[in-house]
């Protein structure tokens, strides 16, 4: 009899959890799409980043055998951009890609990603006299010293390019890369 009682409870209560599990599944189906679009973006993110230092010409570097990427501060891309860059090679040289903790730090990297826009000053002055490019994506990122500006518009990765700071590091920016920028900065100094 003890049998028959469970399976009665069991029978009234199963489409009460069935309604809440689809419930559940359905509140994290959008939590999924917008964490899976968050991913997917950096994943874009982490190519652009390759790219474009594809398309920039650095200063001779002599005994540099690896080209490498700092990410200083938070980091969106997880493993995204370490798998993406894996036996990848910029100009002959391996990628490497270092998390790093202060700005100063990233004099010894060749291209540095900014993921803290309250440390921008700081970054700009500690690679103030460094072959280093700085990307990010705050607002306003190319007029505070940065020197290519993630944007999203419609869903779509853009960037912006500072053309006066690239230039004082001593980085040569490809028009192939200009031409695909959203916003071109020319002869107006955005480093503090």
């Amino acid at each position: 009899m003890a049998i028959l009682t469970v399976r009665g409870t069991f029978s009234r209560v199963w489409p009460a959890i069935l309604a809440s599990t689809i419930l559940l599944l359905a509140g994290t189906a959008g939590e999924n799409k917008s964490r899976l679009e968050y991913e997917s973006g950096y994943r874009i993110k982490a190519a652009c980043l390759y790219n474009f230092a594809k398309f920039i010409e650095w200063p001779r570097t002599e005994n540099a055998k690896s080209f490498t990427v700092g990410i200083l501060g938070n980091d969106p891309f997880g493993d995204a951009i370490d798998k993406f860059v894996q036996q990848k090679s910029i100009n002959g040289r391996s990628v490497v890609v270092r998390r790093l903790l202060t700005p100063e730090q990233a004099r010894e990297c060749d291209l540095v990603y900014l993921g803290s826009p309250e440390m921008l000053a700081n970054l700009v002055r500690a690679v103030e006299h460094s072959s280093v490019l700085t990307v990010g994506e705050s607002a306003h990122f190319t007029n505070a010293g940065g020197m290519i500006g993630f944007v999203v518009i419609d869903d779509n990765v853009r960037f912006d390019v500072n053309t006066a700071n690239t230039t004082k590091a001593g980085l040569l920016v490809s028009s192939r890369l200009l031409q695909l920028a959203r916003t071109v900065v020319e002869g107006t100094q955005g480093r503090p």
